[in-house]
């Protein structure tokens, strides 16, 4: 048999009040609920509803060919569903049939419920799928299920960037079920089960939920935890995007929500009684098009942004600003809070701690590289190069001691092109340079030296750097791997230390690329390139 199972908050009725349009519901006198031994009261209550019959959707379709459609005019469907309220252990569950999930409202379910419960009953070489959203560069939403069950890493999933909402696997105790998937909800199956022994089963759910086990193999999993809309912090912070969304904060960056193709993207429209179309979702981009649309008080919610082609066509549907933001900010709880897709996370404390160790003990170079300035208006006058950041690299490449290889690209393979890096010294510093002005673009440039990385052992890729490196008039050999160095430099105007002054979750990529390349026996380090 299987069952659906919800928490319901503590402050969630035992009643047929908790429903979603709870009068739409009727009551099923039951048995009462056998004893057994715990603590406190059981209970249980059954609530049913039916939707009225209607013709199936599928009917319309197919009339257009139908000689005689006087057999399609009685094809129906119904749909019903069931809401058992389970009452035990001091806590309310929800346990639904058919469509009985749809009454569950969102912010009467305890969140993560059946996630965490799964993560503590499923062994870590017994998984066999996952639900994950990325939260990084990657937007992307992904289902992937193994055809036999395999550890956690074998899906693909990079858990330091992507939040896993369900994971489903082998149960370790078949005892308790035999299989188990987990996200808000939890669905189990269990052999020999009926409902007259759900307490029972409810009791042992519950006990696994407060168990920490999951920390030795799924510790991930408490990473990022998405809040619900209705959560009172949510309004705080939502408020606080609105004033700086208003006030034109460079601390909100702005990415498409939705994970359509951006090879397809030209533009991009604001919209708000105006219009402004934009070539980019750069951060003074969008506060300039925002300035020239009518004023409003709610920028994020009342601004409509849609992504158009070549040819002036919607590439998707148009989304709020606001499912544009990302932004992160500190609570007065203490957490730390990430804007993505129109969904607000919270970090885990230990987590962020983890990151920022790591990357505080990446050497910062700044005062020994001696970068000169990223001068915006200088930059964009220029005219030598299509980008600032061409211009940038140009500009010291003239330096004694520095070689430009931006755009020098090594062929690799049929289709691909390699950067080595943006500039070489003569120290065997290969500096990847870019200015933050969104997760995006320093995502692309800690992609870059890593990939770098993994090619330098090859004779091909060693000859083209050695080629470039004898420009500066010094020896032609590779030498250990060691004394090369990867210099992330990081064009910014935020104050404080480098690293510190990152996103989160370009945190969170800098430390996965500089770990690869670190790996390969490189070194790393960063470097700040002051913008005025």
């Amino acid at each position: 048999m299987r069952i659906s199972v919800y928490l319901l908050r503590r402050e969630v009725p035992f009643s047929q009040d908790c429903l979603s349009e709870p009068s739409q519901f009727h009551q099923v006198r039951v048995r009462p609920p056998e004893d057994f031994d715990h603590e406190g009261p059981v209970d249980w209550e059954l609530f049913v509803r039916s939707a009225p019959p209607k013709q199936a959707a599928w009917v319309s379709s197919v009339r257009p060919i139908a000689l005689d459609d006087t057999h399609l005019d009685g094809l129906t469907s119904q749909s019903t569903g069931g809401v058992l309220l389970v009452r035990v252990v001091g806590r309310v569950f929800a346990v639904t049939f058919g469509n009985g999930f749809h009454a569950i409202p969102a912010e009467a379910i305890e969140p993560t419920f059946g996630l965490r419960v799964a993560a503590n009953i499923i062994e870590s070489g017994d998984v066999t799928s996952a639900d994950t959203k990325g939260l990084g560069l990657s937007a992307r939403s992904q289902k992937t299920i193994l055809p036999a069950p395999r550890t956690f890493y074998e899906l693909g999933v990079e858990p330091l960037e992507e939040w896993v909402r369900q994971l489903g696997g082998k149960v370790a105790a078949a005892d308790l079920a035999t299989t188990a998937s987990g996200a808000d909800s939890l669905r189990l199956t269990i052999k020999n089960f009926s409902l007259p022994d759900l307490p029972r089963k409810l009791s042992e759910i519950y006990d696994a939920y407060g168990r920490d086990d999951y920390k030795r193999n799924f510790g991930f999993i408490d990473h990022y935890v998405r809040l619900n809309r209705k959560d009172p912090v949510v309004a705080e912070l939502d408020g606080r995007v609105r004033t700086m969304v208003g006030a034109e904060d460079s601390r909100i960056s702005f990415a498409a929500p939705d994970p359509f193709e951006q090879l397809h993207v030209a533009s991009y429209r604001l919209k708000y009684r105006k219009a402004c179309d934009i070539d980019d979702l750069t951060t003074e981009a969008v506060y300039g098009a925002i300035g020239q649309l009518s004023r409003c008080a709610d920028k994020p919610g009342k601004v409509l942004v849609t992504a158009h082609d070549v040819d002036g066509k919607d590439v998707d549907r148009p989304y709020k600003l606001y499912d544009y933001v990302q932004v992160e900010l500190t609570h007065d709880d203490g957490h730390l809070y990430a804007l993505r897709s129109g969904v607000w996370f919270r970090i885990d404390k230990d987590h962020l701690r983890e990151i920022d160790a790591y990357l505080r003990q990446l050497p910062d170079i700044t005062d020994s590289l001696v970068l000169p300035e990223w001068d915006v208006a200088a930059l964009e006058a220029a005219g030598d190069d299509k980008t600032a950041e061409g211009s940038y690299n140009k500009m010291v490449a003239k330096q004694p001691g520095f070689v430009l290889l931006d755009k020098d690209n090594v062929h690799w393979g049929r289709h691909r092109k390699i950067e080595v890096c943006d500039l070489l010294t003569d120290r065997k510093q290969l500096i990847c340079v870019k200015r933050a002005t969104q997760s995006s673009a320093l995502s692309h440039l800690f992609a870059q030296a890593s990939v770098s990385a993994s090619l330098m052992f090859d004779p091909v890729y060693q000859k083209k750097l050695r080629s470039h490196w004898s420009r500066l008039g010094t020896s032609q050999k590779f030498d250990g791997v060691g004394e090369w160095v990867f210099v992330y430099a990081i064009a910014t105007d935020r104050v404080g230390v480098l690293v510190d002054s990152l996103f989160f979750f370009s945190k969170v990529n800098l430390r996965n690329h500089a770990q690869a390349i670190q790996q390969r026996g490189f070194g790393v380090a960063v470097a700040r390139i002051l913008v005025r």
